[in-house]
């Protein structure tokens, strides 16, 4: 059960740093574009 628990916060810590590291590389992205724009 214990290893069934860490299994399930790993992948979610996996999804998060996921999803930031997809947020960061959008917002890096937008702000790349706005730059152009400049």
């Amino acid at each position: 059960m214990k290893g069934q628990f860490k299994g399930l916060i790993d992948s979610l810590a996996v999804e998060c740093i996921f999803k930031n590291s997809y947020i960061s590389v959008s917002v890096q992205s937008s702000i790349l574009e706005e730059a152009k724009l400049l």
